[in-house]
C-alpha cells in the first residue's frame, strides 16, 4: 500500500501529465483554445506544491522554507525544479494574457508543458534525497504548522480540492464565455466536478480520518 506522501507524487506526476497533454492538444489540434490552456495551465501550477505537500507527509523536519538544508542532492535538485516551475508560471501568465499572439509562435504551449513536466520530475526526484534533521537542529516553525495543513495531507484531500478548483474553473469559464455554445456543457462539467469532491470529501476521506 501506497502512503500519503508517495500517493500525493504520484498526484502531482498526474497533474503535470494531464498538463502537458492538455498544451500539447491546445497547441496542435485545438488551436490555442482558451479552455484547454487554462486547465493546462492550472494541472502544471497544482504540481509544484502537491511535491511540497508530499515532502512534509514523509518528513517531520521538511519545511516550507529552508534555504541549503536537506543535503546537497537536495538543494539542486529543488532549486532546479523550482527556476523551472517558476519560469514556467511566468510564461504562462504571459501567454495567458496574449494567447492570440502566441498563434505566431508555433509549439510554444509545447514547450511550456515540457518545462513544467521536467519542473514535477525534479521535484519529485528530489523528496527521497531530503536528508532529515534532527529536531534540535532547527528552530523555524514546520510547514504545517504555518498554513495549518496538517489535516490536509494526504492524497484523498487532494484529490478532491483539485477537482474543486477544476470546477471552479469551469464556472468561471462559463461566466466569461456566457454568450457561446460550451457555457453550457461548461456549468455541468463545475456542477458534476463539486458533487464529485464533496462525495470523496464525506465518503472517503471523512471515514479514513476518523479511523
Amino acid at each position: 500500500m501506497m502512503s500519503d506522501s508517495q500517493q500525493i507524487r504520484l498526484l502531482s506526476l498526474l497533474a503535470s501529465l494531464a498538463s502537458f497533454c492538455f498544451l500539447v492538444a491546445a497547441d496542435f489540434w485545438l488551436e490555442e483554445d482558451f479552455t484547454s490552456v487554462c486547465i493546462g495551465v492550472l494541472g502544471m501550477a497544482w504540481a509544484g506544491p502537491l511535491t511540497t505537500i508530499a515532502g512534509a507527509s514523509r518528513y517531520s523536519s521538511f519545511r516550507l522554507w529552508m534555504p541549503f538544508a536537506g543535503g546537497p542532492k537536495f538543494v539542486v535538485l529543488q532549486s532546479l525544479g523550482w527556476f523551472l516551475y517558476s519560469a514556467c508560471l511566468t510564461c504562462s501568465i504571459v501567454i495567458l494574457c496574449n494567447l492570440s499572439a502566441a498563434k505566431a509562435l508555433e509549439g510554444s504551449l509545447s514547450a511550456l508543458g515540457i518545462l513544467g513536466l521536467a519542473s514535477t520530475l525534479l521535484l519529485n526526484a528530489s523528496i527521497p534525497t531530503f536528508r532529515e534533521e534532527s529536531e534540535g537542529d532547527s528552530k523555524d516553525v514546520k510547514f504545517p504548522s504555518i498554513i495549518g495543513l496538517r489535516i490536509i495531507l494526504n492524497s484523498h484531500s487532494m484529490i478532491s480540492l483539485l477537482i474543486t478548483a477544476g470546477g471552479g474553473i469551469c464556472f468561471a469559464l462559463a461566466d466569461l464565455l456566457r454568450y457561446h455554445y460550451i457555457a453550457s456543457p461548461l456549468l455541468w462539467i463545475g456542477a458534476l466536478a463539486f458533487s464529485l469532491a464533496a462525495f470523496i470529501t464525506h465518503t472517503i476521506n471523512g471515514p479514513s480520518e476518523m479511523e
